[in-house]
């Protein structure tokens, strides 16, 4: 189970653009490697800003999409968001 921000990218407050997603440098060849040694991913993430209105939920569901769309070109499943 992997954490969302400051984990797979970069920690934007309240991140509500899907466009500002930003992979922090070698994650994806970190989560190869796991992945080559059996692991399987989910994320749990914390999402305070959609309870305060900082946030729209649509969005927010992009945002995991296009993690999920990303990671997944790059060879890596993320099977779930949480």
């Amino acid at each position: 189970i992997l954490d969302r921000d400051g984990t797979l990218i970069v920690d934007f407050v309240y991140l509500n653009d899907p466009n500002r997603i930003e992979y922090l440098p070698g994650v994806f060849e970190a989560l190869r490697r796991l992945r080559d040694h059996g692991f399987v991913f989910c994320v749990a993430t914390n999402q305070s800003g959609v309870p305060r209105g900082l946030v729209d939920v649509r969005n927010l569901d992009e945002i995991h999409r296009r993690i999920q769309a990303q990671f997944s070109g790059e060879g890596v499943d993320i099977l779930s968001f949480h």
